[in-house]
């Protein structure tokens, strides 16, 4: 009888541990701080309204965040790298090159709404927070035809805004995940006396990529 016993005993012991095994397999969030870490890289395309002057120029974004849990988590991202001044391209001389960096505070939307499922394809979540953005570029001076002349050194500007944005989520696996991301921000003008009778200016971005979970 004791002997019966000591093997259901052992049986039982090794179901639970396989089942625990399992669900450690299947689990793509663990608590420990040094785990969750994610590098994301992407491209995609800025404009800003600046007086209409809204021509599409190409953007990039380098980021790296920390899964705090599987709802909340936090990512610095670096960014740029031009912006188009005019819709015109007789004016591509007064582009401006720019850098930028953002600190967001993410919300995965799914598990917040609809809990956790490590088997969950598509996912939705938020951001927003502070940016900084540096640009350097001579100003110009509008002539009364509506002509750009360079006017000035070049001279670099930072600025500080805010900025967020909505990002949908594909995960391949639990390692890789595929992001599409639509971000706005609000800042003081960085183009110099063009928008010299601004006191913000809006942005957008639209931007695909990568990203990997350690």
């Amino acid at each position: 009888m004791k002997s019966k016993l000591v093997i259901a005993s052992l049986l039982l012991a090794g179901a639970c541990a396989a089942n625990l095994n399992a669900q450690e397999k299947t689990n793509y969030y663990t608590p420990k701080w040094s785990d969750n870490i994610f590098v994301s890289v992407g491209g995609g395309v800025h404009a800003i309204n600046n007086d209409g002057f809204n021509k599409l120029a190409p953007h990039f974004s380098v980021s790296v965040g920390k899964l705090i849990t599987p709802t909340w988590g936090v990512r610095a991202q670096f960014n740029g790298v031009t912006q188009h001044l005019c819709l015109d391209n007789s004016y591509w001389e007064h582009n401006k090159t720019y850098f930028g960096g953002n600190i967001d505070a993410m919300i995965n939307l799914s598990t917040l709404f609809a809990g956790v499922n490590p088997n969950r394809f598509f996912e939705v979540y938020g951001f927003l927070g502070p940016q900084v953005t540096v640009a350097k570029s001579a100003n110009v001076l509008i002539q009364n035809d509506g002509t750009m002349i360079p006017d000035g050194d070049e001279k670099a500007r930072a600025r500080v805004g805010a900025s967020a944005g909505l990002g949908l989520k594909f995960n391949i696996n639990t390692k890789w995940t595929i992001d599409v991301e639509a971000r706005g921000a609000i800042a003081p003008s960085i183009f110099g006396n063009i928008s010299s009778h601004r006191k913000a200016e809006g942005t957008g971005m639209l931007t695909a990529g990568v990203s990997y979970i350690f």
